[in-house]
């Protein structure tokens, strides 16, 4: 079983809550930074990271829970 875990945050207008998450900043618990992923052109809204110990993710979910992310859209593309 592999110990490496690739993380991806699907959240579309959230540039602004995943800038900070795209720099290291030691003191975070977990310890990588984000990249975004725009596959194939403007259409995507992303973020990847890998981590490849457990310990390097510690910590993640429960920060990315406290970020103040920006209301859902009705999914059909448009602005709410």
């Amino acid at each position: 079983m592999s110990r490496i875990a690739e993380v991806i945050v699907l959240a579309q207008d959230a540039d602004e809550v995943m800038e900070p998450l795209t720099r290291r900043d030691d003191t975070r618990t977990w310890n990588r930074e984000f990249f975004e992923m725009r596959p194939g052109g403007n259409w995507g809204f992303g973020w990847g990271a890998e981590f490849v110990r457990i310990r390097g993710r510690s910590g993640l979910l429960k920060h990315l829970e406290s970020l103040p992310w920006p209301p859902a859209g009705d999914g059909a593309g448009s602005d709410p």
